[in-house]
């Protein structure tokens, strides 16, 4: 009699004729390199890969760091294997001497490296577009172990491939976190495939939410009727809160608590996705508003403008910006009057207003962000102490000048907090304004 395996309960195997050889397929993470080790680079592949099996319900079972050695690699494979695993391995895949990871792989099941000739074309042919003279060394990176399977890279150089070994899949990508996290999306159908792991689909929601502290967050959601009917995990990213909520058993109510929850969160909820970046979502609504933006920033020194720069297609709504961060900057290039400054101080209200109404005009914006304050650590004073900032938002209707005092961050954390909460005041007055 044949029998098929499927796969539940995070990829544990059943047989079909209800055999009792139940072996758990444990999902194991397992990165490569020196650097890592001797803290010169932050291993970040894992917490990927985490994040991206998380999203279909499934969960790491281990993780490990091993050295640029073949020794280290085989023997942690092994370790992690005793039981049936799939192994996720990052890095090791490049052209150089150290990259051992190929001829690791090889030797653990038994196989000779072959060269891949699609993988030679696809090396050849990057190069060229690039207009890069072809490297021979590259040539390593086409060497796989043979019999196995490969996985094109359409966001690097290295291809990755996997491989059975006994019960267990070997899975290996290359370790440049852009890279590794893009081809473990591209091909997840085709390792859960090999790995004999089926997924059913998960009901928990993510909220990605700003403006609220989490402790208020909590005593506003237990107040919600079903709250003891979902599990609720937050998870703070700094200056984001995300909040991942799921079903207890069958719960009849869960979307209306959804509804609820978004109802209560108001303009703190900026996304329902774990793609969709803070800023992202507001240059979406500046193009739904038909709106344009302009940015003048002095205590961000240009943050917001790079991080709204970092959207693909922001030009459809991004004007420019001006980092005037010395007075006579906020003069001769936002027409920020010179007595202006003298008479109530580079952070104060008059001045956001005349910083934000200038690069709307210069601009030629419909709307504009005007940011300063005093990052720290020195520079405050009893009246404006460190952490005081002026937000100003210039819409075709007026100005809208805020102060808030930011206190108890370092520079980077106050310009990252001041950034979100400039971009969140906009998102509001746009919301005012439909």
């Amino acid at each position: 009699m044949t029998t098929r395996a499927r796969a539940c309960d995070n990829g544990s195997l059943d047989s079909d004729d209800g055999a009792s050889d139940r072996r758990p397929m444990r999902i194991v993470f397992i990165a490569v390199g020196d650097e890592l080790l001797k803290g010169e680079t932050i291993e970040i592949n894992g917490n990927r890969a985490a994040q991206v099996l998380g999203e279909i319900g499934l969960t790491l079972n281990r993780t490990a760091i091993v050295s640029d050695t073949m020794d280290a690699l085989a023997k942690e494979v092994l370790h992690s294997t005793t039981e049936p695993a799939l192994c996720i391995i990052s890095g090791g895949l490049g052209p150089t001497d150290d990259d051992c990871t190929r001829l690791a792989v090889a030797k653990i099941v038994g196989s000779p490296l072959v060269r891949n000739e699609d993988i030679v074309k696809h090396l050849r042919a990057r190069a060229e577009k690039r207009g890069r003279e072809f490297s021979e060394v590259n040539l390593r990176q086409a060497d796989i172990p043979e019999g196995a399977t490969t996985l094109p890279n359409e966001f690097g150089t290295a291809p990755g491939f996997l491989v059975h070994h006994g019960q267990n899949v070997l899975v290996c990508l290359p370790g440049v976190p852009f890279e590794f996290q893009g081809m473990l999306r591209a091909h997840q159908d085709t390792i859960l495939g090999a790995a004999g792991i089926s997924v059913n689909p998960t009901q928990e929601v993510t909220f990605r939410i700003f403006g609220i502290t989490e402790s208020r967050l909590q005593e506003k959601l237990s107040a919600i009727e079903g709250y003891s009917h979902v599990k609720i995990r937050s998870l703070p990213h700094f200056p984001e809160i995300r909040l991942k909520i799921s079903p207890r058993d069958a719960f009849p109510g869960f979307e209306q608590f959804l509804q609820d929850v978004r109802a209560m969160l108001s303009w703190c909820l900026f996304s329902e996705s774990a793609e969709v970046d803070f800023f992202e979502d507001a240059i979406e609504r500046l193009h739904r508003a038909g709106a344009t933006l302009a940015l003048a920033e002095s205590c961000t020194g240009g943050l917001i403008a790079h991080r709204i720069t970092r959207v693909p297609d922001c030009s459809r709504v991004f004007q420019g910006g001006v980092v005037s961060y010395a007075n006579e900057a906020k003069s001769t290039l936002l027409d920020v009057p010179a007595e202006l400054i003298a008479k109530n101080g580079a952070v104060s209200e008059p001045v956001a207003r005349a910083m934000a109404l200038g690069a709307q005009e210069r601009l030629q914006a419909t709307h504009a962000i005007a940011v300063t304050g005093i990052a720290g650590p020195s520079g405050g004073t009893a009246e404006k102490p460190v952490g005081t900032v002026y937000l100003a938002v210039a819409h075709p209707k007026g100005v809208e000048v805020i102060r808030h005092t930011l206190a108890g961050f370092d520079r980077k954390r106050f310009q990252i907090l001041v950034g979100y909460v400039a971009v969140s005041t906009l998102c509001r007055e746009l919301e005012d304004d439909d």
